[in-house]
């Protein structure tokens, strides 16, 4: 089994090209089923005209590392996550990681258009992918 902290940690090693040198934080939006997987990100940075929040596209060898992930989680007689929220705040390095486990509406997924920091008054899609959630 795979220590949880050490998949993150490899997760924010492969998304820190991505980020720019004012991300304060960083949220990443895991859907998963046996079938298929959709990863969506964000990260909030402080810019010269205020918070911005950027949308990032993930690097496929995320899916990868949230599947280990899925898989090293102890889960007893219970099924794996079909949801994992991770965010990781620049400041102190720590990680926060939310599961849930009722299946996956996919339509829905495809049609949400969330962000994930209501406090920043600009959204942006990153010049280093495209998409946004």
């Amino acid at each position: 089994m795979k220590d949880p902290n050490e998949l993150f940690q490899a997760t924010l090693d492969r998304l820190s090209p991505l980020l720019e040198p004012g991300w304060i934080e960083l949220v990443l939006d895991y859907h998963v089923d046996e079938g298929q997987s959709d990863l969506a990100g964000s990260y909030l940075c402080r810019t010269a005209s205020g918070l911005e929040e950027v949308a990032i596209v993930s690097p496929p060898a995320l899916d990868g590392l949230f599947r280990d992930l899925r898989a090293s989680l102890p889960g007893g007689s219970q099924r794996p996550f079909s949801h994992c929220k991770l965010r990781v705040s620049r400041g102190d390095g720590s990680f926060k990681a939310d599961y849930t486990y009722d299946s996956v509406d996919w339509t829905e997924l495809l049609t949400s258009s969330n962000w994930n920091f209501t406090e920043a008054p600009t959204k942006r899609v990153s010049q280093t992918g495209v998409g946004a959630k």
